[in-house]
């Protein structure tokens, strides 16, 4: 992976007995009893390594849409988790931890998840000799947290056609909960199931408005390849939106 550096060993935690008496000084994250993994994204790959050094690319081939959600070369750190009634479950993920190459019902029936809490490299230059917040704040921008799902009529059915990470902006997307917050319902309008990985914690809504994305190319199962948000289409009416017309 060209420009970023072949190995990074992960910032480990080290025994405390006590609070620090300058707490204010300290940032706090949520334990996600997970795998720890450092990621190292660049063009189109991505590769994960434990916290021993240990490649563990194969075993969760879901995360390589991290590639399609940066634009320059990266190295994260992070948590991999699965999740059971919306906390992660270290008993779950066990069920993954050890299949190198996992089949796709495993993948949709245990899917994982990375929890990405720092940013230490963008391209050639190093972050580590930036403040904390620095590098968070770089991280944020990124905005590897957004993962909308859109779709697409088949005739009179609503088929899933992939999600989106990015072209939105924190304004885009703080106007689009606003526009979708009276069409939100309990349960999924697509006529045929959407992949479990891309869904968890999927806030549903009904189809009332139309969106336009760019993307690369059309995946085997339809679904669309580095799909990057245009907006709103008030133009067209949902019920047209087909996959030959896009």
């Amino acid at each position: 992976m060209a420009g970023l550096p072949c190995l990074v060993r992960p910032m480990l935690a080290t025994l405390r007995h006590r609070l620090p008496a300058d707490q204010d000084r300290y940032g706090w994250e949520f334990k996600w009893d997970g795998v720890r993994t450092i990621a190292y994204v660049s063009g189109h790959q991505v590769r994960l390594l434990s916290r021993n050094n240990k490649d563990m690319t194969a075993s969760y081939p879901e995360l390589a849409v991290l590639a399609d959600r940066v634009h320059a070369p990266v190295i994260v750190d992070g948590e991999i988790a699965a999740l059971r009634a919306g906390r992660p479950d270290f008993a779950v993920l066990q069920s993954r931890m050890h299949v190198r190459h996992p089949a796709a019902r495993l993948i949709d029936t245990i899917p994982v998840q990375l929890y990405v809490f720092d940013l230490l490299y963008v391209g050639d230059q190093p972050l580590l000799g930036m403040p904390y917040t620095e590098r968070r704040a770089r991280l944020d921008d990124l905005g590897l947290d957004v993962d909308p799902v859109l779709g697409g009529y088949d005739g009179a059915r609503l088929r899933y056609a992939g999600n989106v990470g990015t072209g939105f902006t924190d304004t885009m997307l703080a106007g689009l909960m606003r526009l979708l917050a009276p069409f939100e319902r309990e349960t999924s309008p697509f006529s045929t199931p959407a992949p479990p990985r891309h869904t968890c914690g999927t806030r549903w809504v009904e189809p009332r408005l139309a969106g336009e994305v760019a993307f690369t190319e059309r995946i085997s199962d339809g679904s669309l390849r580095h799909a990057s948000w245009r907006g709103l289409r008030n133009d067209k009416d949902p019920g047209h939106v087909h996959p030959e017309t896009g």
